[in-house]
């Protein structure tokens, strides 16, 4: 049995969530994620970024198109709103530093430094003050115990 849906059945959602900006298609589990910084959105930046994006784009319609072609089953795309993944968890400076402080010893000084680096992608408040996404936890242990 042939299935005849296309990728364009289903809903691609861009979003920009905690220094992300994800392309995904959520009935079928499939996402791209692209780090950003806080200027990202001034024009010279998105110029620099398109091609990127584009591919990003391109990469995520080419596997919701394989998906459904390998797949027996696929979700009815009206499912949409039962498939949406939670917001994730974020933390302050100080939060962020003392889950670190559970595997490595750091400083809030050299987390301040390593976020103005671009090393820790956090969201800054309008009240300036610092949110760190819970992923960047595990992903600034790799990079610290790799030196």
């Amino acid at each position: 049995m042939e299935n005849k849906l296309t990728y364009f059945d289903y809903p691609i959602v861009l979003k920009h969530v905690h220094g992300f900006l994800t392309f995904s298609v959520p009935d079928l589990g499939i996402s791209e994620k692209f780090p950003i910084n806080q200027d990202f959105y001034k024009s010279s930046q998105i110029e620099k970024h398109k091609d990127k994006i584009w591919q990003m784009l391109v990469d995520v319609l080419q596997e919701s198109e394989k998906h459904i072609v390998q797949k027996k089953w696929v979700p009815d795309a009206s499912q949409i709103k039962t498939s949406i993944k939670k917001a994730e968890k974020d933390y302050s400076l100080p939060e962020f530093r003392k889950i670190l402080s559970q595997h490595i010893t750091v400083s809030e000084n050299t987390l301040r430094r390593a976020i103005e680096k671009g090393q820790i992608i956090c969201l800054k408040t309008d009240g300036g003050h610092r949110r760190i996404p819970e992923s960047e936890v595990d992903r600034y242990l790799k990079t610290a115990k790799a030196n």
